[in-house]
């Protein structure tokens, strides 16, 4: 780990930056994109308090690479963090449900998420090197595309 300008730059940046150049091809070799709002409520952990909820409103495209591959990334407005977005990478199953992994560059979690019938979204975040001010260690939400 690096210190830069009282920043301490992580692992999480190397791996989003091997994501984003592993997933590269999938956006030029895509069958058909599809764009979307999101909205999600969610409960976060901290270390003193447990269900703090959270909330979001983001963007978001999924690009099908086939019929069981997509790329899946979100940036949007958040609360408490005021910004966020993700990026991962996941498998379609029963033509519309899918189960993708991922990161999210701020604040630095990984995440498994669950889309049911490309609506209805349950995610599973947990911070892996804590290096936030805002003190979160994992969030549980559930969300809804349109």
């Amino acid at each position: 780990m690096v210190k830069r300008n009282g920043i301490l730059i992580t692992y999480m940046n190397k791996i989003f930056l091997f994501l984003l150049f592993l997933v590269i091809p999938l956006l030029s070799f895509s069958q058909y994109k599809q764009s979307y709002k999101e909205f999600n409520i969610g409960a976060i952990t901290t270390g003193e308090v447990a269900g703090f909820p959270g909330a979001s409103f983001l963007w978001g495209r999924t690009i099908h690479k086939n019929d069981h591959l997509i790329f899946d990334y979100q940036f949007g407005l958040a609360f408490p963090t005021l910004v966020t977005g993700k990026i991962g990478v996941g498998v379609i199953f029963y033509g519309a449900n899918a189960f993708s992994l991922g990161i999210r560059p701020w604040p630095n979690f990984v995440y498994f998420q669950y889309t049911a019938r490309e609506r209805w979204v349950f995610s599973i975040e947990y911070m892996l090197i804590n290096i936030s001010t805002i003190g979160i260690e994992s969030m549980f939400n559930v969300g809804y595309r349109w």
